[in-house]
């Protein structure tokens, strides 16, 4: 240890640990253990946890899901969760829940659309919308460039007239000018949703996650997106974290995101294994992990061996 190590008291990978209570001894490296469980060497070296698999962060709208931009625009910062990597984007104008995870295994299932991992987004659009027409459409399929994409409706709020002005005037007035010349975006029509007289908020779960695919079906089914908020991806839920803060899962988050990761098909030693027991005759009640030990005891009395999006959006949106 250096004399840093020693005066952090963070730094739980040198620290000495005097704790009492029953310790039980791990048989070997084939033993499975609880993700949260306290590993210590000698009844004193602490040994650290794997990462989780997953952490929740809020990602604030107009931040890149990337550690770099090449012109520049505000990023993910390279101090944030090291050693995790982003699951997925979200657009840059966009917000809500992104998942940092540690394992690729896992990114790779939870983005891959035959997995049918369900998302929840709530948009600010454009109309006083329709909620059985609106809940029609999207269960039977919008029709977008990237094809035809289908939803489920879940709830519609409509701001009270009042609100909508105020509204419209802050999201115009926290759009990047640093990015976006305003003029040029208004000649090429992009702000004309910003002349709205009626917005909703519209919150829906879908199953895909195509590039601005939400926006799409709902610019296509006659209500453009103002803002877009992703809450829920899985089980995992954005609730009250604010923008810029991460937080780890729940017990019962982190149990959902175990169960994504693929079955480890068993090693044909482990299966010849448990061959020889059933035909040892270990049906007694007894469990395998007793009858391996017994096994194991019996090969060593004979001497036996046992094996150990970075680019801007082609059409502006908000």
């Amino acid at each position: 240890k250096t004399e840093e190590d020693e005066d952090d008291p963070n730094n739980l990978m040198a620290t000495e640990m005097t704790v009492q209570g029953y310790f039980k001894p791990v048989p070997g490296p084939s033993t499975q253990l609880k993700m949260d469980a306290v590993l210590l060497l000698d009844k004193k070296q602490y040994i650290p946890l794997p990462p989780p698999l997953l952490v929740a962060y809020h990602k604030p709208k107009w931040v890149l899901s990337v550690r770099k931009d090449r012109e520049n625009r505000p990023c993910l910062e390279p101090s944030l969760l090291p050693g995790f990597h982003p699951v997925g984007r979200l657009d840059y104008d966009s917000s809500g829940l992104l998942l940092f995870s540690s394992s690729g295994q896992l990114t790779q299932r939870l983005l891959h659309p035959k997995h049918q991992v369900s998302k929840v987004y709530k948009a600010t659009c454009v109309g006083n919308v329709d909620v059985e027409v609106l809940r029609q459409q999207l269960a039977a399929g919008v029709k977008t460039s990237e094809g035809i994409h289908t939803a489920e409706l879940l709830d519609v709020v409509h701001f009270e007239h009042a609100s909508v002005q105020p509204y419209l005037d802050e999201v115009k007035r926290n759009i990047p000018t640093s990015d976006y010349n305003l003029q040029d975006l208004s000649h090429k029509g992009h702000l004309d949703v910003l002349d709205a007289t009626e917005l909703s908020v519209v919150r829906l779960t879908v199953h895909e996650g195509k590039h601005r695919m939400v926006r799409r079906m709902l610019a296509n089914t006659g209500h453009p997106v103002v803002s877009l908020e992703r809450e829920q991806l899985g089980i995992i839920v954005l609730g009250d974290l604010p923008p810029g803060a991460w937080r780890p899962l729940t017990a019962q988050e982190s149990q959902w995101a175990q169960r994504q990761l693929p079955k480890k098909p068993k090693s044909k030693y482990v299966l010849k294994k448990k061959r020889a027991l059933d035909e040892a005759g270990f049906d007694n009640g007894e469990s395998h992990e007793e009858a391996a030990q017994q096994q194991s005891q019996q090969e060593s009395s004979e001497g036996g061996d046992s094996e150990g999006s970075t680019s801007r959006p082609k059409e502006f949106e908000f």
